[in-house]
């Protein structure tokens, strides 16, 4: 009897080792889940690295933060990159910088407002600018860099001897105008363009010298050597001042504060111009348009040239050298060119400039009047100067 008692109790002790710790059996009730919602994914891809350099990165996200196989990632650094999605500027188009077709390129994809966002980039410069962003499937642009700026440390952080000193250095021109198609899928919106067309014509100056003329931007860029993170913007636009004729402007934008830097003070120069003999045959050349654009650090020596012809007696040496640049944009197939109009309101003459490589077209001077000997010396590099009513004068 007592041997039975003893194996009894045996088999309650050996019961009782095989039975799981509290805590682990509470550990299991109470077993961690993935907010898959909220998941981050890091795609890179380098086709111009000599071994094809394809890495992912994928940060599951749990009641305790983010980790990486297995391992807690800063967040601090998380929540930079999911705060940097400010300045979208609304795009039809994914926008590049030194582009080729080796370029790195990463595609990023982000928990936001309880949505995900994708982010591209195609870049070889500062910060992999500019970024597209892809935000309830329309697409943006940001090209201060503040994405890149923020992923680079989580990335150093996921793998450092991949990312250490691995950051673009090199600044370059981020064109605002011709980029690359959207991938499939994702919805383009107003040109950015279009966007800087209102900040541009909102000018004071604009609006008081061409009234209700609508503003055609030619180009919009960002340099980055100017400007490492895109406070400025560079634009180069185009007003209508009467039919098939622009006045060209450039202008700096930042943010919604907008300065042009090539306004002339006087306009009345432009309208004279405009209305000249010089204008109206140079019109018969252009295909389709006439661009004038202003001058305000013009070299001297023209006018020096000029003055004892139109303006004798006068101090040369006071004589405003500021000048107004009168073009035909011709047909892309054009084998000659007519001259460019460099006009100097001070002399109120204007320098015929030949097309370099002997591709003048001489039918402009035969349209003013000029007589053959005379487009013969005008050929073989005799400075001409012409008047607003389009009277050539030879000058020695």
């Amino acid at each position: 009897m007592r041997h039975i008692l003893l194996f009894s109790c045996c088999i309650a002790a050996f019961a009782m080792a095989c039975e799981p710790p509290a805590e682990e059996a509470g550990a299991q009730k109470t077993k961690r889940e993935e907010i898959k919602a909220e998941r981050i994914i890091i795609e890179y891809n380098y086709p111009g690295d000599q071994g094809f350099r394809s890495l992912r990165y994928a940060l599951a996200k749990f009641d305790t933060g983010y980790e990486f196989d297995g391992e807690a990632v800063d967040p601090e650094k998380v929540k930079k990159l999911l705060n940097s999605l400010d300045h979208l500027i609304p795009a039809d188009q994914r926008f590049t910088c030194r582009y080729a077709e080796t370029l790195p390129s990463f595609r990023v994809i982000l928990p936001h407002e309880g949505k995900k966002v994708e982010l591209h980039a195609t870049s070889q410069c500062q910060n992999w600018a500019p970024w597209t962003v892809i935000k309830d499937g329309k697409a943006y642009v940001q090209v201060n860099g503040a994405i890149g700026r923020a992923l680079l440390p989580l990335l150093v952080d996921l793998g450092a001897d991949k990312w250490r000193g691995k950051e673009p250095k090199t600044t370059g021109i981020i064109d605002l105008i011709d980029g690359l198609e959207l991938y499939q899928g994702q919805e383009g919106q107003t040109p950015p363009k279009e966007t800087f067309s209102a900040i541009v014509q909102a000018l004071p100056e604009l609006k008081k010298a061409f009234p209700g003329a609508a503003v055609k931007i030619q180009r919009l860029l960002c340099d980055q050597g100017q400007s490492a993170e895109c406070q400025q913007l560079l634009v180069f636009a185009q007003v209508a001042v009467k039919e098939n004729v622009y006045y060209g402007i450039s202008a700096e934008i930042d943010g919604q504060n907008v300065k042009a830097i090539n306004f002339p003070g006087d306009l009345e120069p432009i309208n004279a111009l405009v209305n000249s003999k010089l204008a109206a045959e140079l019109k018969s050349f252009a295909d389709p348009t006439i661009l004038i654009e202003y001058d305000a650090s013009a070299d001297c020596d023209a006018v020096r040239a000029a003055a004892p012809t139109y303006k004798p007696g006068e101090d040369v040496e006071a004589l405003d050298c500021t000048r107004f640049i009168m073009s035909a944009e011709v047909a892309a197939t054009a084998e000659v060119f007519p001259p460019r109009i460099a006009y100097y309101p001070a002399v109120g003459a204007a320098w015929l400039v030949l097309a370099p490589d002997d591709k003048t077209d001489l039918a402009y001077f035969e349209a003013l009047g000029v007589d053959d000997k005379v487009q013969e010396e005008i050929a073989a590099g005799a400075p001409a100067f012409a008047n607003l009513e389009g009277v050539v004068t030879i000058l020695n």
